[in-house]
């Protein structure tokens, strides 16, 4: 694992009234990329001295070929110098990413995504204005624009962006318009005609194969948020888990649990279902999904699905989910255990 520390030393003096202040940036290793507020800093030997207007926060990034990305802010209060040191630690045997200027078209997709999961948002940045009609580099930017990583948070020009990549065949952009379709955001408030929105998004991420896509129309279907369908809910979170899908794994498996689709395990036995379904939610939660780890945990506190009751080895599973910020795991510890 990566790690990086980061020192901020602020000055106690003065009054905050001051109508600019000077800010002292120090980055290891020198060749870092820095971005204040959506623009690159041209730094001389890892420093660089900038003066800012004070009373406003300001949001940076840091990033670095091979070294885990650093973001944080700070608002400008005083009128002595503001420093701003940022140290970024390499792991251990860790290859250096490719150079940002060697990244080709053909590898962009890849070179986004790696970068965008290890959280290097300023490497992505001059990347992507490399290439601004690629389908891949306007979803990338949006994931920024929306969260706000690297760049100040614009979550209209967000969606702008993914509308664009979606128009170029991207599936993943298709798929978070279906999300965002979901929320209310084009239709004022979330509801039926949201919900119906949102699964027409995800229809088209499906059509150019997109497996997220897929778990969460899934889920529309499951929940009864779009007209309940258990048998295509099935199938999806079945296609969706086979292609990698932690979450839908943990939710084929509940499902094969309830035999939602009595034709497709006719003739199997409910002891041979069951071990389906547990074999699908142990995957889930070693995957990392939360919600395996709370069907699997709950198996084993219950003595479900062919398992004997354990419940120390079903406290460990709902602990991890718990620890990954699942409420459902948490307040089943909080129930169910003394601590």
């Amino acid at each position: 694992m990566r790690f990086f520390v980061l020192f901020i030393l602020l000055a106690l003096s003065a009054a905050a009234n001051a109508q600019e202040q000077k800010v002292n940036i120090k980055v290891v290793p020198t060749d870092a990329i820095v971005i204040v507020n959506g623009k690159i800093v041209k730094l001389q030997e890892g420093k660089a001295t900038l003066t800012l207007p004070a009373e406003i926060e300001y949001t940076y990034s840091v990033a670095c070929d091979g070294y885990e990305g650093a973001d944080g802010s700070f608002r400008l209060k005083s009128k002595s110098p503001f420093n701003l040191t940022v140290e970024l630690n390499k792991e251990d045997g860790a290859e250096s990413a490719v150079a940002t200027t060697d990244v080709t078209e053909d590898k962009l997709e890849d070179f986004l995504k790696t970068q965008y999961e290890s959280k290097n948002y300023s490497l992505m940045l001059p990347v992507i204005d490399r290439f601004p009609d690629n389908a891949y580099a306007l979803f990338y930017k949006a994931c920024l624009y929306y969260y706000g990583r690297g760049v100040d948070k614009d979550k209209a020009k967000a969606v702008e962006l993914w509308q664009q990549s979606a128009e170029k065949g991207c599936g993943d952009a298709y798929n978070r318009l279906g999300l965002v379709a979901e929320s209310g955001y084009f239709t004022g408030s979330a509801g039926n005609k949201a919900n119906q929105l949102g699964a027409e998004y995800y229809k088209k991420a499906i059509a150019l194969g997109n497996s997220l896509a897929k778990y969460n129309l899934a889920a529309s279907y499951y929940s009864g948020s779009i007209k309940r369908n258990d048998k295509e809910a099935f199938r999806l979170f079945r296609e969706a888990a086979n292609e990698g899908v932690a979450d839908a794994m943990a939710l084929y498996g509940h499902c094969i649990e309830l035999n939602y689709d009595k034709d497709y395990f006719k003739g199997v036995s409910k002891a041979e279902r069951f071990a389906e379904a547990l074999k699908w939610m142990r995957k889930a939660a070693e995957n990392g999904s939360t919600t395996g780890c709370y069907y699997l945990g709950s198996a084993y506190y219950y003595g479900k699905l062919g398992l004997a009751s354990n419940t120390m080895e079903a406290y460990e599973w709902f602990k991890k989910g718990a620890d990954k910020g699942d409420s459902d795991c948490a307040y089943f510890i909080q129930q169910h255990y003394k601590m």
